[in-house]
This record gives C-alpha cells, sequence and structure tokens, in this order.
C-alpha cells in the first residue's frame, strides 16, 4: 500500500479526487443538457403550439357555425316532402303538356287546310 503520511500525498489523493468529481460533474451536465431543452428552444416551442391551438379553435368554431347553420333532420324531411309534391306536380304538368301537344296536332291539319283555301281565293 501506498504511505500516506504526508502532506503532499494527501494533496494528490484530493487532487485527483477533485479531478475525478469534476469529470463526472462535467460529464453529468452535458448529458443533461442534451436530455433538456434550453430556455429560448423552449419558448419557441411552446409558441408554435400555441399557434396551432389556436388555428385548431379556429377551425372548430368554424365546423360549429357551420354545422348550426345546416338543416336539422325535421327540416331535410320537409324538404324531401316537398320535393316529392313537386315531382308528381312536374308528372302532372308533363302529362298535361303532351296532352295539349296532342290536341294542337289534331287542331293543326285541319287549320292548315283552311288556311290554304282561304289562301287560295276559296276555290
Amino acid at each position: 500500500m501506498t504511505d500516506l503520511s504526508t502532506l503532499a500525498d494527501w494533496s494528490r489523493v484530493i487532487s485527483f479526487l477533485i479531478t475525478a468529481a469534476q469529470l463526472l460533474i462535467t460529464v453529468g451536465i452535458i448529458y443533461l443538457g442534451s436530455k433538456f431543452v434550453g430556455r429560448k428552444d423552449c419558448d419557441r416551442k411552446c409558441k408554435a403550439h400555441e399557434d396551432e391551438v389556436a388555428l385548431l379553435r379556429d377551425k372548430l368554431q368554424t365546423v360549429k357555425d357551420t354545422q348550426a347553420a345546416a338543416p336539422t333532420g325535421r327540416e331535410i324531411a320537409a324538404i324531401k316532402e316537398q320535393l316529392g309534391d313537386m315531382a308528381g306536380d312536374i308528372k302532372a304538368l308533363r302529362v298535361g303538356a303532351e296532352a295539349n301537344a296532342d290536341a294542337m296536332k289534331r287542331i293543326e291539319r285541319p287549320l292548315n287546310l283552311l288556311l290554304e283555301h282561304e289562301l287560295s281565293g276559296g276555290k
């Protein structure tokens, strides 16, 4: 073993321990610095998250406003019923128009003959 009887021997041991402690502290600080975020980086990231949250709140409000303006189930059912009634009315109008077209064809031929007779001077 080593003889630690003099002050110089003790100072070398203490100096070695202090150097080892400083080395451990330096390694610890470097390790912790790599694991934790600095204040400026944290503030920058927090600001980015706050901006993103504000954007999402605006989008959510837009969705809520759109949903509030959308028709309810009862209103949609009423619209469907009205469209069904209108479809029936349109079919009835189509049938009437077709009937009128047939009547016009029946009237058109004799009318043309009468017109030709009148233009020819009644001969």
